[in-house]
């Protein structure tokens, strides 16, 4: 069971035609999916514990194939996740309220507003089930691959193909709604580019190429588009810069983070960048209130100020981890590592504060809030760990 798979930097160059070669090239070493050997991840670093790791609810789904990235959800105090062969189940209070499994090859998932829950088959069919008790409301067909997890509104269910299409279909019975396409560049990050969903009315979508698109939910039409960063150097692999993961919306800011880019908030009113600064990932950032924390695509975990971008701290002991993208629960930090550890980060410094093991396979989803006490881990091996937060030396 404990199989391993290539990190999502491994994966991250996709081609679109005959510049599949260019992967083969120099530059970008840590990235190359060629490369043989892989550095060893830093040893753990040892420190006096400051909070306590709990696990309050526990659901295995299956293994990730194809190092698939399933991604879990909260929605109404519970917990929603699915593997990629189809296994789904609903958490809450720490108890699995139902399981089912489909029986069928999964490629993006989960997506859910609490009352419908989607998933996405390896072959673009769209399933939609009752969040309440799993029952399957409708299936609908994509026609292309999906790598992200879908955006649930009241009235529309919205994925992203591989081309980077966007496609709304409706909550009740799937039939689809509209279509928004726009041009990509030959080379871009194979990953969960994600989305963000503003008061059920305003999509924003990230996009190869530095770009950030506001879109109405009603008709997929464009109302606005920002560049976070501008594609530089000479080949394709050089001039890679996609915003990645998912942007973070602070009113009356977006927040998102680019690989080879930047690093940067915006005025959502008048479209103004508030902040900008050279900064790169593959995972992506979060943000909550005064603080803003992003993962370097050389795995150190670094803090701003949201207001303008100036560095707080930064913590580089996780070195060759492979470190998820950042959350903040509470007063801590949360990050996931290449072997299964939870890390808890003191949000003011930086410092360590506690510690915990899952399975010991990748956590290569980022993880989600439940509450400020609470988060959900999924690793690669399936399983979905939500962990509480206490005081150091409590069991609660």
């Amino acid at each position: 069971m404990n199989r391993r798979r290539p990190h999502l930097a491994a994966r991250l160059c996709r081609p679109f035609a005959a510049v599949f070669a260019v992967l083969a090239l120099g530059g970008c070493s840590s990235l190359n999916p060629f490369a043989s050997d892989e550095p060893e991840p830093a040893p753990l670093v040892e420190f006096s514990p400051q909070a306590s790791l709990r696990v309050a609810g526990r659901l295995d789904v299956d293994d990730n194939e194809r190092a698939v990235i399933m991604t879990p959800a909260v929605a109404r105090d519970a917990v929603y996740a699915a593997g990629a062969t189809g296994q789904t189940g609903k958490l809450e209070d720490g108890r699995a309220v139902w399981e089912k499994d489909l029986n069928l090859k999964l490629n993006a998932g989960v997506g859910t507003d609490g009352r419908l829950l989607t998933v996405v088959t390896r072959h673009g069919l769209l399933i939609a089930l009752d969040a309440s008790d799993g029952a399957e409301r409708w299936r609908a067909e994509v026609g292309a691959e999906v790598l992200d997890v879908p955006i649930v509104s009241e009235e529309y269910v919205v994925v992203r193909a591989s081309d980077s299409r966007l496609i709304a279909f409706s909550t009740v019975d799937g039939e689809r709604k509209w279509v928004y396409q726009r041009g990509t560049p030959a080379l871009v990050v194979r990953s969960q580019i994600g989305m963000t969903l503003i008061e059920d009315k305003l999509i924003v979508a990230a996009y190869p190429g530095g770009k950030l698109v506001g879109i109405l939910i009603d008709t997929g039409a464009p109302v606005w588009e920002l560049a976070l960063a501008a594609p530089r150097g000479v080949t394709e692999l050089e001039r890679i810069s996609d915003v990645v993961g998912e942007p973070v919306f602070v009113e009356p800011e977006i927040c998102a983070v680019a690989f080879q880019g930047k690093l940067g908030c915006f005025d959502l009113r008048d479209g103004r960048t508030t902040w900008s600064r050279d900064f790169s990932s593959i995972t992506g950032l979060d943000r909550a209130g005064g603080l803003l924390v992003a993962t370097h695509e050389n795995n150190a975990v670094e803090a701003f100020r949201a207001e303008d971008g100036s560095p707080l701290w930064q913590q580089k002991a996780l070195v060759n981890r492979k470190v998820s993208r950042p959350l903040i629960v509470g007063r801590y930090v949360v990050v996931g590592d290449v072997q299964g550890y939870v890390h808890l980060l003191d949000r003011d410094s930086g410092e360590f504060a506690a510690r915990a093991k899952t399975d010991g396979s990748p956590i290569v989803a980022p993880p989600r809030r439940v509450d400020d006490s609470h988060f959900v881990v999924q690793t690669e091996e399936g399983g979905v760990f939500v962990f509480a937060i206490g005081s150091a030396g409590s069991d609660s």
